[in-house]
């Protein structure tokens, strides 16, 4: 799933990007979210604080409690991979932004092109977050399935169905483990006859304790003999 986070203090600029937002997403297959702040509180840190990564940030400069620049700050300080996206009335911090290395994808003004200027710097984010990266691509059911292959953490069966464990949500399916493997990266790897897990989301693999350890402090312990070879390889 795809995250936009928007911080701005004007209730209308809040309305006409999540717009923007929905007319872009309209021409892709892809689940997202739109959440909205209107200062940079507490609320707002605690959400950047759990580090959340593929996240696109739209941030106002000018705002109640601190600028857009410091907080670009806080959130580079936790996390180097989400896209930022600066939407202000003046382009006057734009130098101080990048001697800052900031890595902000854009700037779009307020009022100048506005529309037209979001949804490019909107689609550009979907280019670098998702179709620069792995997709796990597949129809269940007549329904068809674009998932990142980043939000998986596991894969596991459960009676006639297939779990799909992600992030976000867990998508129960009637596609097999094995069919399923035919549609994963190589970095997926079987740990059990009921379960496939992804190698780049595990953090400590205990094996003689047969449980496997995610990067988002889940645990499983399916793990089997058969296949714990496959998972030291």
């Amino acid at each position: 799933m795809l995250e936009f986070v928007v911080c701005d203090d004007e209730k209308e600029i809040l309305k006409k990007v999540k717009g923007y937002i929905a007319e872009v997403m309209c021409d892709y297959s892809y689940k997202y979210n739109v959440i909205t702040f209107d200062d940079y509180d507490n609320k707002f840190k605690e959400y950047v604080s759990l580090n959340k990564k593929g996240v696109v940030y739209i941030l106002d400069v000018d705002m109640p409690s601190e600028s857009g620049i410091s907080i670009a700050k806080y959130i580079r300080n936790k996390d180097r991979e989400s896209i930022i996206i600066i939407i202000t009335s003046h382009h006057e911090a734009a130098d101080e932004i990048y001697k800052g290395r900031l890595n902000i994808l854009t700037f779009v003004s307020k009022y100048d092109r506005c529309e037209d200027s979001m949804k490019l710097a909107i689609k550009d984010s979907i280019v670098y977050l998702i179709e620069d990266k792995d997709l796990v691509v597949f129809t269940d059911m007549g329904n068809k399935y674009t998932i990142p292959a980043k939000d998986i953490l596991y894969i596991t069966k459960d009676g006639r169905k297939t779990v799909i464990k992600t992030d976000y949500e867990d998508h129960e399916v009637y596609t097999s483990l094995d069919k399923m493997k035919e549609y994963l990266p190589s970095y997926f790897k079987q740990s059990h006859r009921a379960c496939i897990v992804n190698m780049n989301r595990v953090t400590k693999k205990a094996i003689s304790k047969r449980i496997i350890h995610f990067d988002n402090g889940e645990e499983i312990d399916l793990v089997s003999d058969k296949y714990k070879k496959e998972l030291v390889s």
